[in-house]
């Protein structure tokens, strides 16, 4: 009787039932989160996600931005400030085009400059709350940024929601005034009046 051939067979599965538990150990661990290398350290593996449903928890967007970006820390200044900062030395270079119009840092800044004088005249202060019903215009640009630097609160409402929800939006946010784009100031007429907004400016 060939004994060395039953070792040999025995030597044989025993190698390959080492590979298969260590497989099965590999995704066994791999599950909880943790992958340990040969030499025994372990590697925390980042589990996906299961979405909730709510952008500002998923944040979905984070896909498409580098570990660099991702982690980069965030400039300690407003809105307002960082922009100044970042293009004051090109103030020629274009900022914005708008339906073929090309827009310059110079000409952005100064019109961020006189819509936050405009609304430093009618009583708007730091803290103050003024909602915004707009498009993406250049305007929405100098509103958004001018009560920025004025230290007031922008609140963005939706173009497309009812005038009631919209009417106990303002009265929710206790809105001192509104900036609303010209082909939504009839819609919204009625919730103007019912949440009692004593400042309406049409864009």
């Amino acid at each position: 009787f060939d004994y060395t051939v039953i070792i040999t067979q025995i030597q044989y599965f025993s190698i390959q039932f080492s590979a298969l538990s260590r497989f099965f150990s590999f995704v066994q661990v791999l599950s909880k989160g943790t992958l340990f290398d040969d030499c025994g350290k372990g590697e925390e593996i980042m589990e996906e996600k299961k979405l909730t449903g709510y952008p500002s928890i998923d944040k979905p967007w984070l896909k498409y931005y580098s570990e660099e970006a991702i982690n980069a820390p965030l400039p300690e200044c407003t809105m307002y400030e960082y922009l100044c900062e970042c293009n004051q030395h090109h103030p020629d270079d274009i900022a914005l085009i708008y339906f073929g119009k090309r827009i310059t840092y110079g000409t952005l800044m100064e019109n961020i400059e006189k819509t936050a004088s405009s609304f430093a005249a009618h009583g708007i202060r730091k803290g103050d709350t003024v909602s915004v019903i707009s498009l993406n215009t250049p305007e929405t640009f100098y509103v958004v940024y001018a009560l920025n630097k004025l230290g007031a609160v922008c609140c963005m409402e939706y173009v497309t929601q009812p005038s009631e929800v919209l009417a106990e939006s303002l009265k929710r946010t206790k809105s001192k005034a509104v900036v609303v784009l010209d082909m939504f100031s009839e819609r919204f007429r009625d919730a103007f009046l019912n949440a009692n907004i004593k400042q309406i400016v049409v864009l």
